[in-house]
């Protein structure tokens, strides 16, 4: 029972400070230090900022569109560049030549 009178107790005192808090108190230079310190983090620099961001938005358009060209060139480039003049059979035959050498033989065991 003594533990809870005490308890109770400490519990008046809480709601009491609670109900009537105490002013605070500072030193009389607190706000210039503090107007200070916020004018020194105003004033620092602020840092440099990623290059992409720096390039306007025409710039990025047309590097865009760049890539773009550049790879539909090469894929036209590619697909046209090839003989497309050669019988699929004989591509099939060299191909099976050249990695499968017995490749005739077996053919002709069917």
């Amino acid at each position: 029972m003594k533990s809870n009178k005490h308890i109770q107790n400490h519990l008046d005192q809480l709601m009491n400070s609670a109900e009537n808090p105490s002013q605070l108190s500072t030193s009389s230079d607190f706000e210039d230090t503090l107007f200070a310190r916020f004018d020194a983090i105003d004033a620092q620099t602020k840092p440099k900022s990623a290059t992409i961001f720096s390039i306007s938005e025409i710039q990025k358009y047309a590097a865009v569109i760049l890539f773009l060209v550049l790879n539909i060139s090469v894929i036209l480039f590619y697909t046209t560049s090839t003989d497309s003049s050669d019988d699929p059979q004989d591509i099939v035959s060299e191909y099976s030549d050249e990695y499968f050498p017995d490749y005739a033989t077996l053919t002709s065991l069917e």
